[in-house]
């Protein structure tokens, strides 16, 4: 096989492959349905009891990736502390 028609393979398959992801938009089986739209009834509340804008954070325990557990603010006091919240679904 001749370095240009491997390179004309692989050109086709690499259309191929991007031409399949960027193909349907159709959710995955068993995925959630998106959220509704802001204003409908079935809009979830914030609990009574989250913390005003600007106050701090109540105190919690996450898994540490090491093992063992994180306590937020405890094992981070006097320092800034920036948590990210996603989604990857």
């Amino acid at each position: 096989m001749s370095f240009r028609s491997l390179l004309v393979a692989v050109a086709l398959l690499s259309l191929l492959f991007l031409g399949a992801a960027c193909g349907s938009r159709d959710p995955a089986p068993g995925a959630k349905e998106p959220p509704a739209p802001a204003g409908s009834e079935s809009e979830l509340k914030p609990p009574l009891d989250w913390p005003e804008p600007g106050q701090p954070a109540p105190a919690f325990r996450l898994p540490a990736l090491a093992g063992g557990e994180v306590t937020v603010p405890g094992d981070f006091e006097g320092r800034a502390v920036l948590m990210l919240f996603f989604s990857m679904g």
